[in-house]
């Protein structure tokens, strides 16, 4: 998504609303795209995946996505990703994206390779463990837990550590099998599950992203910028040797303080960044 708004710059110049009809449309079938993945390897049908404004689609596109869920029993998915790469395809057509062909076609490569993941992650969701194999499991767990005290009681005449080495033998094999149960399936929602939720979160930021004014911005330098190389290896060494000394200057900040900072000041040259703390 990111690659075709992109590639849709420079047709702001003669056709402003054709590209922003084109990025709103995307960025919604994407959202709608990914959001109905999740729920295809999701667990449970009860928490709901939020998506951008799918209302904002037009009705005929509606329409379509719930007659071929419902009446037709299509896969949403695939539909969704047919009608972003016709979108896309028609963008490149009418002017809207002004790129070359086989650099376009690496745009529909990153989308075939997502839904080849999304198969990948139902193919957890779909095999289950082998009936057969749980119940000789659960049988011989049972059978384990009446035979352990027999054993250790031969080995100890005190009830005191037959009773402690019983526990913690049986506590052992059993732990191991409910670890065994939440790998199973990861997409559930017990607190070792993975996030779903957060997933789509981050997804629908990361598309927002793209609709924000400021997403055509061309990033330069300043008119005081530091271009001379020797300067700039030189404060960087110096860095480097405050780091190492253990001493905490005021280059020594998250990559957000020094944005910050940089805006305020336009002082710091190089700046020690966290990239957890941005």
């Amino acid at each position: 998504v990111s690659c075709c708004v992109t590639f849709s710059r420079c047709g702001m110049d003669h056709k402003l609303d054709d590209v922003m009809r084109f990025r709103h449309t995307l960025v919604r079938l994407m959202s709608l795209c990914h959001g109905s993945a999740l729920e295809e390897i999701k667990d449970t049908e009860s928490d709901s995946i939020e998506t951008i404004d799918v209302a904002g689609l037009d009705r005929r596109t509606l329409k379509l996505l719930h007659e071929c869920k419902e009446i037709y029993s299509f896969n949403r998915v695939e539909l969704l990703l047919h009608l972003s790469q016709g979108l896309i395809t028609k963008a490149h057509d009418d002017g809207v994206m002004t790129i070359a062909p086989p650099i376009l076609s690496r745009v529909y490569q990153t989308l075939s390779r997502g839904f080849v993941n999304l198969l990948n992650a139902k193919k957890i969701c779909d095999t289950r463990f082998p009936f057969p194999y749980a119940q000789l499991i659960s049988i011989l767990l049972l059978t384990y837990v009446f035979l352990t005290p027999f054993t250790i009681s031969t080995l100890y005449k005190s009830k005191l550590p037959v009773a402690i080495l019983t526990f913690f033998a049986n506590y052992g094999v059993f732990s191991l099998n409910f670890i065994a149960g939440e790998l199973e399936n990861p997409f559930g929602n017990d607190d070792n599950d993975l996030p779903l939720n957060h997933f789509q979160s981050e997804m629908n930021n990361s598309l927002l992203m793209l609709l924000h004014t400021h997403s055509d911005h061309i990033a330069g330098i300043s008119q005081g910028c530091v271009t001379d190389f020797e300067v700039l290896v030189q404060a960087k060494m110096e860095g480097d040797e405050a780091m190492e000394s253990g001493e905490r200057t005021d280059d020594s900040k998250s990559v957000g303080a020094a944005i910050n900072s940089a805006i305020e000041s336009k002082k710091s040259i190089i700046s020690r960044q966290s990239i957890s703390a941005l």
